[in-house]
């Protein structure tokens, strides 16, 4: 059974897809290493020249949840930020006993 979380980041990964921006790359559940150590994983991402948006999904929306996801976007960041010139970060929470996206705050 796939849970909500996966369930949402392919939905996320769904609409940048069938965005009509004709993005670059787009991916998933992206591991960031540095040397052989896993520093973070990205939920969801997408590239459009040299901006990057970064998605981090969350169950909820509590103070502590809002916390962690910017702590989480900020790292992945500021290891990502040689290689961009703009980026992007957004906060995607959602309510689990309905399924759906609730909020997507860009994070800044």
């Amino acid at each position: 059974m796939v849970d909500v979380h996966n369930r949402l980041v392919a939905s996320i990964d769904d609409r940048l897809k069938e965005s009509k921006i004709n993005y670059d790359a787009i991916g998933k559940n992206v591991e960031l290493y540095k040397g052989k150590r896993v520093i973070g994983e990205i939920d969801n991402f997408a590239v459009k020249g040299d901006t990057l948006l970064l998605f981090e999904i969350k169950s909820h929306y509590t103070p502590k949840q809002h916390y962690k996801a910017k702590k989480q976007l900020e790292k992945e960041a500021q290891f990502l930020k040689r290689n961009y010139k703009r980026i992007f970060k957004f906060e995607v929470h959602y309510r689990s006993f309905r399924n759906e996206i609730y909020r997507i705050r860009r994070i800044k």
